[in-house]
């Protein structure tokens, strides 16, 4: 828009940086709708099938990565995966994500336990034994815990999330198995 306004003034009194500013604005929006594309294509691939989203049986994959990038975790899973809503399992698979992924980025202690009921309701606790490191990011300065509380109240769960009084820190949620 910038470059447009500036191209317009310019339009009359120095046609040859009106047409380069018309250059930059051709060039920038081509880049600026392929990046789009791009996104689109994450979001809504072309065929109309969504890829499909990872659940509860990824847990132990998503683990693994984990502990091939150094992070120490032990995991517990109880229960049955596959009777589980699809929304649901997706849900638990990404709060058991997000946490491990700041396990990693503001602890210090380098290990965390991942723990995975399945019954009537699903429940997953990670804790992270602490203490808390330090760390590049500002606490609070990602969508994180804000993230996994929507996700949790979009199916219908709990999530509690602090600080224990032993200095660990643990995220904690529940959520019908097959929702109502």
């Amino acid at each position: 828009g910038v470059q447009a306004g500036a191209a317009r003034s310019a339009l009359d009194r120095s046609p040859d940086r009106a047409r380069q500013a018309l250059l930059d604005i051709e060039a920038s929006s081509r880049a600026a709708v392929g990046e789009m594309r791009q996104l689109l294509g994450v979001l809504a691939p072309l065929d109309g099938v969504a890829p499909p989203q990872p659940g509860l049986d990824a847990v132990p994959t998503l683990v693994e990565r984990w502990r091939a990038a150094g992070l120490q975790v032990d995991v517990t899973l109880l229960g049955d995966p596959g009777s589980v809503a699809p929304t649901v399992s997706t849900c638990v698979y990404r709060i058991v994500e997000e946490a491990l992924t700041n396990v990693s980025r503001h602890s210090a202690a380098g290990r965390a336990a991942v723990s995975v009921h399945v019954g009537r309701t699903v429940d997953v606790s990670i804790t992270d034994p602490g203490p808390a490191g330090t760390s590049s990011a500002e606490p609070g300065s990602g969508r994180g815990l804000v993230g996994m509380r929507e996700r949790v109240a979009s199916c219908g769960g709990t999530l509690d999330v602090g600080r224990q009084p032993d200095g660990s820190f643990l995220v904690r949620a529940s959520v019908l198995a097959v929702p109502t």
